[in-house]
């Protein structure tokens, strides 16, 4: 129970931050370009945003890099680290499969029968990884307000 409660005061202050904003609404939508780009532009072959093929590529790295930073995180830098480990480390794997079976399904794809393609694994898929992208940021120690160690990754 202490870890959700935690969890929601760190996420509140988090969202208090300029940095938060600044990396929610510029660097994670600079970090797609590649996906919107192309589909905003009308590029062939891009004619669908949630097309599998760009989704996986940076959906896997993104979820790649949040659990190795996770993972190599120094046990001053927050006290529920194992715990976060096992957090973020579930969901993310299950994203990385459903982005791997949606690729799968889009080379098994017929579009000469009639088919229609269903994006819905890629849709869940990025919503965990968005999920995943927001415990990472906002669990650390630096959002701690009532620890008077705050400002130094959190009290143990």
């Amino acid at each position: 129970m202490i870890y959700l409660k935690t969890f929601f005061i760190r996420a509140k202050n988090a969202l208090c931050t300029m940095p938060f904003w600044i990396e929610f609404l510029v660097v994670l939508p600079l970090s797609c370009l590649g996906i919107w780009w192309p589909w905003y532009f009308n590029w062939r072959g891009a004619e669908v945003f949630l097309n599998p093929g760009p989704w996986f590529t940076f959906g896997v790295a993104t979820l790649m890099i949040i659990v190795a930073q996770r993972f190599f995180m120094k046990e001053e830098d927050d006290k529920f680290l194992m715990e976060n480990k096992l957090v973020l480390f579930i969901p993310s794997f299950i994203a990385a499969i459903l982005y791997g079976r949606s690729m799968q399904d889009l080379i098994h794809f017929n579009s000469a029968a009639g088919e229609t393609f269903d994006y819905l694994k890629t849709q869940i898929a990025i919503y965990i990884t968005l999920g995943v992208w927001f415990v990472n940021y906002v669990h650390v120690g630096k959002f701690d307000k009532t620890s008077i160690l705050a400002p130094l990754g959190g009290e143990r």
